[in-house]
């Protein structure tokens, strides 16, 4: 119950005393452009303005994950919640910018917002829909599932949209952001990433260094990650 959040995992305590609660999965219908790795639906987790000033805004949040980019990276992938719907959480709680919370999200918390499960591993910028013997036998649709969620949203009244996304996530608001603004001509759309503007970059290779993985950007390092 709201008086007693302990008692439900699904809901959490905020800063400010209160309960920010669970939002349903919302699954795309099976004849929507765009699957997951595996060829099920995608989906995604949206909470509708709670202020008249917040009615004509949205927030769009890219979920990041990684990428995989080969065979047996893919494997590893599909059968999780970043390659296939099957294991999406029935409800989940919205973060970052697209929370509900004031203390996290003070600008945008009474916004609509939506939270984008990604189930492609494309950094939300494939439009392999079939799968194919060069695709591994999966599907890349990162940009087609985020088509069929903005047209199963209809914005055809937002005034302003933020595009966002964390990681594989931020990477992929990059790389949709002027897609979307000429989807959206009628709005004002920018983007906002976190983690998501990579550049060759060389890792700490002091004292107590670790092993760089995909957080060494050398441009020598690069053939490493793919």
């Amino acid at each position: 119950s709201l008086q007693n959040p302990s008692a439900n995992p699904d809901m959490r305590l905020l800063s400010t005393g209160g309960v920010v609660a669970a939002v349903p999965l919302t699954l795309l219908p099976s004849e929507a452009p765009g699957k997951c790795m595996d060829g099920t639906v995608p989906g995604y987790y949206f909470e509708p303005a709670t202020s008249d000033g917040g009615s004509g805004k949205w927030v769009i949040f890219l979920e990041g994950g990684g990428e995989c980019a080969t065979k047996s990276g893919c494997d590893d992938k599909v059968n999780t919640t970043l390659g296939s719907s099957k294991y999406f959480p029935q409800d989940a709680t919205p973060y970052q910018f697209a929370s509900s919370d004031q203390d996290e999200n003070p600008a945008m918390h009474a916004w609509n917002r939506v939270l984008v499960k990604y189930c492609s591993q494309d950094l939300w910028s494939g439009t392999v829909d079939k799968p194919s013997v060069s695709s591994y036998g999966y599907r890349f649709a990162g940009h087609i599932i985020l088509s069929s969620v903005v047209d199963h949203l209809n914005l055809s009244s937002a005034e302003q949209v933020v595009l966002s996304g964390a990681s594989a996530g931020g990477i992929g608001s990059w790389i949709n952001v002027g897609w979307l603004q000429r989807k959206l001509p009628h709005a004002r759309v920018i983007v906002a990433p976190i983690a998501g503007f990579y550049s060759f970059a060389y890792p700490y290779t002091g004292p107590g260094a670790r092993p760089g993985g995909l957080a060494d950007f050398r441009e020598e390092a690069w053939p490493g990650h793919v």
